[in-house]
């Protein structure tokens, strides 16, 4: 075994130790694991470990191979529709504190209570909870992909694949099994703050490697790439057409924020309006901290010649440069895309092991103690991560593309909720039918049809959705205007400024 590759074991060894040291040391907090809404929601999250988790949350492995590999492919045209961030943070300002308040008031700890409660359904939740699980599976397993690749690629293969999906299955769960959601957002916090100084480091290793400075890297890559810095909407291969780029940006937008590891963040804040103060740093942070520094790595590696490098397998630029080129940074990379990857899949386990417990189980078992209910969760982490762990060694070689189908179906929750908080006229059974129908339609025109005309699966099962629920409403009883007020009351009384 060489100098390097112990080196680069060395590495792992100290990133695990600083992960369970954040997660069931620092992050740790005995009363908020005590019952079951504090195991699943943290017991109130104050508004800096709140920006972070959000970030490190939603910025996924994707960040360091899957959004590279795509401006690698592509050119600037990423970038154009990487805009969808901003349309995140609108709802995490717009809609974050209205959740918040009916959480707190009535109790909600996943989407499938809300959306449940107000129409009255256990059928509904049931549904909710089923839909949402099976849609978390492919995000995890991406998650799981990325990191396993990575530290196979780190180690010259001394860590095989299924040894790194191991690693990573072991470790996250972990510090979220005994910890939770506080637990998982402290790492979170810490993993969000290294993997964006990563980054920009990555970039900075990638301009010296390619020129020396951002003229000469440029120049170089005009001669080996013309089209990276053109965003051409639709005729060659790789560039990105208008449907493709609005449905993305719509696709990711809401998909991202009705997630439910993203929409939990919005219920475990401390106040609602920290939602909307952490919005307006989320923005630049999304947009300026991490983003642009994926879309320059990806468009100034083309000013490197990289051995092994093709459009196939562009998602590990990054890995492939760095082995290469900078060996030793390759460690500090790997630790990035862990950071990025592990904080992504621990809030996956979280928000989905809720889902099972409060959504399916308590429904079955509707005597069912607070205590069991977390244990449930409990048990359902350790069930998802070996689903996802098996499924994963099956090496898909997309990480893009198993996030977008998970997003597709987190999507469809947006339309039940619109008619909670905005229109009136949405039934039990338009908004239930549109929801299942969207589901169907997200599976079927990304999986079996594969995106047709460049428009995204998800945003195919978003329409269907749209018309099932309008078709359907127009001819079923709508909800009760007493109950309908009652229910959204507490919104009015809490005003934003005291939320």
């Amino acid at each position: 075994m060489s100098t390097f590759v112990v080196a680069a074991i060395f590495g792992l060894i100290l990133y695990t130790i600083f992960c369970l040291v954040i997660g069931l040391g620092i992050g740790y907090k005995k009363e908020a694991v005590s019952t079951s809404k504090g195991y699943f929601l943290g017991g109130g999250i104050g508004r800096f470990v709140l920006l972070f988790t959000t970030a490190a949350t939603w910025f996924s492995a994707a960040v360091f191979q899957g959004n590279i590999g795509q401006v690698y492919n592509s050119g600037i045209g990423w970038a154009v529709f990487g805009t969808w961030q901003f349309l995140t943070v609108i709802c995490i300002c717009a809609i974050g504190p209205r959740l918040w308040c009916m959480s707190t008031v009535r109790g909600h700890i996943t989407p499938g209570d809300l959306v449940g409660d107000y129409y009255r359904s256990k059928l509904f939740k049931f549904i909710i909870g089923v839909g949402f699980a099976c849609f978390a599976v492919p995000t995890m397993m991406g998650q799981m992909t990325a990191m396993g690749w990575a530290i196979e690629t780190l180690t010259l293969g001394a860590i095989p694949f299924w040894g790194g999906l191991l690693y990573v299955t072991v470790v996250t769960c972990m510090y979220s099994f005994f910890g939770g959601f506080r637990s998982q957002a402290w790492v979170d916090t810490s993993q969000g703050i290294l993997f964006t100084a990563i980054i920009w480091g990555s970039l900075l290793m990638v301009i010296s490697t390619g020129g020396g400075s951002l003229s000469a890297v440029t120049a170089r890559v005009n001669e080996t790439f013309p089209d990276a810095f053109l965003y051409t909407p639709a005729g060659e291969a790789g560039a990105f057409p208008v449907q493709r780029s609005l449905s993305f940006f719509l696709l990711n937008g809401l998909g991202g924020f009705f997630a439910p590891y993203c929409w939990q963040r919005s219920q475990a804040a401390k106040r609602g309006s920290d939602l909307i103060k952490n919005g307006q740093v989320a923005m630049l942070l999304f947009a300026l901290g991490i983003a642009l520094p994926v879309t320059l790595i990806g468009m100034y590696s083309h000013a490197i010649p990289i051995e092994g490098l093709q459009a196939s397998n562009a998602e590990r630029v990054l890995t492939l440069f760095s082995a290469q080129y900078a060996p030793y940074w390759g460690i500090v990379v790997t630790v990035g895309i862990l950071a990025a990857g592990m904080s992504t899949t621990s809030s996956i386990m979280v928000a989905t092991s809720s889902i099972v417990a409060v959504d399916i189980v308590k429904l079955a078992k509707s005597d069912i103690g607070d205590s069991s209910i977390k244990n449930w969760g409990k048990g359902a982490i350790i069930a998802l991560n070996i689903v996802a762990f098996l499924l994963a060694l099956r090496g898909f070689n997309s990480v893009i593309f198993l996030v977008n189908i998970a997003v597709g179906g987190f999507i469809q929750i947006s339309i039940p909720v619109l008619g909670i908080f905005a229109f009136k006229r949405m039934t039990k059974w338009g908004a239930m039918t549109g929801f299942i129908g969207g589901l169907l339609c997200t599976y079927l025109f990304q999986i079996e049809m594969g995106n047709p005309w460049g428009v995204w699966g998800g945003v195919w099962g978003l329409l269907c959705n749209a018309v099932i629920c309008i078709v359907i409403s127009a001819f079923t009883k709508p909800i009760d205007l007493a109950w309908r007020e009652s229910f959204l009351r507490p919104l009015t009384i809490h005003s934003n400024s005291k939320l």
